[in-house]
């Protein structure tokens, strides 16, 4: 696969552009999961950056911090059981971070 095709283009003051790979935020409580998702992406081209769940959750992670630093196009995030505490805490993130079009729902 080429890896260039996956990256962004951003316009610059005085006509420039900075081509730039795109970046995606894994969010999990499994780090396994996160490892797995982390090297299919990186092999697709993609720049991976992650955060642990729980981490967040503790407050030892700054989600809106994070999400600004590492600008992500998309945040992958598993809903799993339980499901009620899962989708609390995602529609949490998306009001706090003020980024809702990074969390689609799938």
């Amino acid at each position: 696969r080429d890896r260039t095709a996956r990256v962004r283009r951003r316009q610059l003051g005085g006509g420039r552009s900075v081509t730039r790979a795109i970046c995606v935020a894994v969010i999990n409580s499994n780090d396994d999961c996160v490892e797995i998702l982390r090297m299919a992406l990186e092999n697709a081209g993609f720049v991976v950056v992650s955060a642990h769940l729980d981490d967040i959750r503790r407050g030892s992670v700054d989600l809106e911090q994070f999400i600004r630093q590492h600008e992500p196009a998309v945040v992958i995030y598993d809903v799993a059981p339980p499901y009620d505490r899962q989708w609390a805490f995602l529609n949490h993130m998306r009001r706090r971070c003020r980024c809702s079009s990074r969390f689609p729902s799938c």
